[in-house]
């Protein structure tokens, strides 16, 4: 029997791999399967007053305990040696139409999901796409060749499942995870509730009031009290914690509200430059 396929295609360290990727002196030397070939370069402020905090550190940067979202001061008393630049968003953004194009030729029924995420879905079995994972590295492979940015693509019968592999497909060596249907609940029952995505602070609360270690405690935990608390969210969440979710794929996530997959991720300035830009940008990315 024929069934779609979900994937989460997301861009590693995103505003700091197109900054990498645009320097001759840098992306020589680069390396897909090896994150150790990037420099250790900071996204920030004003690098000349050292103010500002981390929009994107690459992984190299990250060995040395730099984060996103620190402050940059900070940052350099952990290494001083960090190359830091100065965002370019309208550069970033150009990079995410021409990615998310690429995404929609390998896969037609496509979603952008965030600057630096989109979601596609595909059936399988089929002539198409007889192997998931030769398809997946298809598009991992073109975004590399094309851009010389690192992606990370997880797999699943639905878009939260595609999300969670995604966070595992991140710490995978080829940077690609595909949970099949039959073994959702045993990869994920396990892990714990914290990682369940989308949750924020309806995680601490399984925690403190349900008592709830894993997933798979929260899967036990009866619809009614989950409704009882959470209201509508708990049909939610108890789907998430089953591996269920019926969102289906927007393609036109960036043209007209959203009114599918929960707690959607996008910045609201990104989101205003992708709208008031659109034409300018899909000319760029077509030409």
């Amino acid at each position: 029997m024929t069934k779609l396929i979900y994937g989460l295609c997301d861009m590693q360290s995103f505003y700091a791999s197109c900054e990498v990727a645009s320097r001759e002196e840098y992306a020589a030397r680069r390396k897909e399967f090896d994150d150790s070939t990037d420099p250790a370069l900071v996204v920030s402020g004003d690098p000349a007053r050292r103010s500002g905090i981390i929009l994107a550190a690459t992984p190299t940067a990250k060995t040395s305990g730099v984060s996103n979202a620190m402050r940059l001061g900070e940052a350099l008393q952990l290494n001083p040696r960090l190359i830091v630049v100065r965002p370019h968003m309208e550069f970033y953004l150009q990079v995410s139409v021409r990615i998310q194009e690429v995404m929609k030729q390998v896969f037609p029924l496509q979603e952008q999901f965030s600057v630096d995420e989109g979601f596609f879905a595909f059936p399988h079995p089929s002539k198409l796409f007889p192997d998931p994972m030769a398809a997946a590295r298809k598009l991992q492979q073109k975004i590399w060749d094309q851009f010389r940015i690192r992606s990370r693509i997880g797999m699943g019968p639905n878009k939260w499942v595609a999300k969670m592999s995604n966070a595992k497909a991140k710490k995978s060596p080829e940077g690609i995870v595909w949970w099949r249907e039959e073994e959702v609940q045993a990869l994920l029952h396990p892990m714990p509730v914290e990682s369940m995505w989308g949750l924020k602070k309806r995680a601490e609360t399984l925690k403190t009031e349900f008592k709830a270690v894993t997933i798979g405690d929260v899967a036990a935990i009866p619809l009614g009290r989950l409704k009882a608390r959470f209201g509508v969210w708990g049909e939610v969440i108890h789907r998430w914690a089953n591996g269920v979710d019926i969102s289906k794929i927007n393609p036109h996530s960036y043209s007209t509200p959203h009114k599918g997959f929960s707690h959607r991720t996008t910045l609201p300035n990104e989101r205003r430059l992708l709208s008031s830009s659109s034409n300018c940008l899909m000319r760029s990315a077509i030409a």
